[in-house]
């Protein structure tokens, strides 16, 4: 069994190489989601810049290439969630790096909520800031189409967290709780 999971560890590891060295300026991502029955979590991966414990039996759904969002919903189909993991340095306000921690999260916040409100006449408001932990909780209502977004946002060791919950039955103080777990788990 031993020798298997060695065997099945080198194999990912040649192929996180070869994908790796085979671009000059392209950086290369493993993507894995996986049920967790004993610990009841989905764990989603995207090597090497971060791992989630998503509480739950989530799906895998569809994928936004120019945001990077991986959508998942869950087992009942009664939320839907998105999750990004990216540089802190692959935003056009931040190219040179020079924000980072608190200051990267809030300089993404405003970037972000401009956009919204400018492109959809969306209302936005802070609902929870961290500033030791990096992250702001911000929701976006989009009053037209009834439409109430929740994020996310947040930043450690240069990698940008962008959590969404786009559609669910839950409560507000549900959302944030949930939102806060994805982000402060190991």
């Amino acid at each position: 069994m031993i020798k298997v999971i060695l065997t099945y560890a080198t194999l990912l590891f040649s192929l996180f190489c070869v994908v790796t060295s085979c671009s000059s300026n392209q950086v290369s991502y493993i993507k894995t989601s996986t049920y967790d029955q004993k610990e009841e979590v989905t764990n989603y991966t995207l090597s090497p810049l971060g791992t989630v414990k998503i509480p739950g039996q989530w799906e895998q759904t569809s994928y936004n290439s120019s945001s990077r969002q991986q959508f998942f919903t869950n087992k009942d189909n009664s939320a839907t969630i998105a999750l990004t993991f990216a540089p802190f340095t692959s935003y056009e306000f931040n190219k040179e790096g020079t924000l980072k921690g608190f200051d990267f999260t809030k300089a993404f916040y405003e970037w972000d909520s401009s956009y919204m409100k400018k492109t959809f006449n969306a209302e936005v408001a802070i609902l929870e800031e961290d500033a030791v932990n990096n992250y702001i909780v911000w929701q976006v209502d989009l009053k037209e189409e009834g439409i109430k977004h929740y994020f996310l946002f947040g930043e450690k060791n240069g990698v940008v967290r962008n959590f969404s919950v786009t559609k669910s039955n839950w409560t507000k103080s549900g959302v944030i709780v949930f939102l806060k777990e994805l982000y402060l788990s190991k």
